[in-house]
């Protein structure tokens, strides 16, 4: 996961401001998802899938896990402390570029959105 790592550039541009460190793990972990959250479309070789299809199909794909430091506790703002939570962004397919033929071996592009969860929604 080199890619969750903002790098040493990253982490010395942000001086410190715990928005601009959340910043760079957030914007790393939008550009990356992991394999195994996607689906394996099944057909018999030949068949063709609509793009209707492939986007209804292609479900369930997630990013890495990145961390976030999140303000919690105290009271009415006071005596608040910075905690490390861990999150996963969920993406939802939008649209497919074609329709695909099953064992051509073609690739079909799908755009996806990034449901960013927010601070109460972490891994637990």
């Amino acid at each position: 996961m080199s890619a969750m790592n903002p790098g040493i550039s990253g982490i010395i541009n942000t001086k410190n401001n715990v928005d601009a460190i959340n910043a760079a793990y957030l914007s790393d972990a939008k550009a990356q998802y992991l394999k195994s959250s996607l689906p394996t479309l099944r057909g018999v070789n030949g068949d063709t899938i609509s793009a209707t299809n492939i986007v209804s199909q292609v479900t369930g794909v997630r990013s890495p896990i990145y961390p976030q430091f999140v303000k919690e506790g105290g009271f009415l703002g006071f005596g608040q402390q910075y905690v490390l939570r861990w999150y996963h962004i969920s993406y939802t397919p939008s649209s497919a570029s074609s329709a695909g033929t099953f064992g051509s071996g073609t690739p079909v592009n799908v755009s996806f959105t990034a449901n960013v969860p927010s601070n109460s929604n972490y891994d637990k």
